[in-house]
């Protein structure tokens, strides 16, 4: 921080430089790639694949390219996206949508162009709480750190100094991770025993409100509170690594 402006724009491009690399080398055999975004390419990429599966938390934005591009119609979406409830928002949409509303309130209008479109709202994806001395064990040292970083509150000058931990200071702490939870449904069927059922969506002054109907967007529905223990946890995400999820658009949705 003692840098002058331009040289801390320099070192913070080249700290992205160097996360961008490795991160290529941790993951580039794996068929992935880590790159500036080409669409053209990736709808190309898409259009050749048998279905595609999109995981998101963000915004509707790539969503609504796709659809323009004319490749939807591949694309499976889970979403971790929208609430039915207005006090579980911290702006005046929910977080995801508020990143681009007019994307958001674009691809819910078209969201039958896609092969299937399923969506996790705020009280779904809030209500699976998972002990954060599980998420250790499996994530290491780095979601060690995140976790008492954000939501334990600790100061990085302790986790540094490693005078704070989750084993010791936090043994019983659970927590809520809405993309996990999001990505569980898609990925493990049944998860939560959540209900399924459908919402439709709502323009109220500007806010994108989620109402439930017989008919509309897809939704996964997780009304009572589920908790994991640290074991629970590991074996939960343990088996995702056992299990291939055989993709089916016609799941009979009731």
């Amino acid at each position: 921080m003692e840098e002058p402006l331009p040289q801390r724009l320099d070192s913070l491009r080249e700290w992205y430089r160097t996360c961008t690399k490795t991160a290529e080398e941790e993951i580039g055999g794996g068929g992935n790639s880590v790159k500036q975004l080409e669409i053209d390419s990736l709808c190309e990429t898409i259009n050749s694949a048998e279905s595609v599966l999109f995981l998101g938390g963000a915004s509707l934005g790539i969503l609504q390219r796709f659809i323009e591009k004319g490749v939807a119609d591949k694309v499976n979406c889970h979403l971790q996206i929208g609430t039915c409830d207005l006090a579980l928002n911290l702006f005046p949409n929910q977080f995801n949508i508020a990143l681009n509303p007019t994307a958001a309130e674009f691809v819910f209008k078209h969201f039958s162009d896609f092969a299937d479109f399923v969506v996790v709202p705020s009280h779904s994806a809030q209500n699976a709480q998972y002990s954060l001395v599980g998420l250790k064990k499996e994530g290491g040292p780095t979601m060690e750190r995140r976790c008492l970083g954000f939501n334990c509150g600790e100061e990085p000058l302790k986790m540094a100094r490693a005078q704070v931990s989750l084993d010791k200071n936090y043994p019983d702490r659970k927590a809520p991770m809405s993309d996990l939870t999001a990505f569980l449904y898609a990925l493990k069927p049944g998860f939560g025993n959540a209900k399924k059922g459908f919402v439709q969506v709502e323009n109220r002054k500007g806010t994108l409100l989620f109402r439930t109907s017989d008919s509309g967007i897809k939704m996964y529905d997780l009304k009572e509170p589920i908790k994991f223990e640290a074991d629970e946890v590991v074996a939960l995400l343990d088996s995702l690594e056992k299990e291939k999820k055989t993709q089916d658009n016609n799941t009979g949705w009731e």
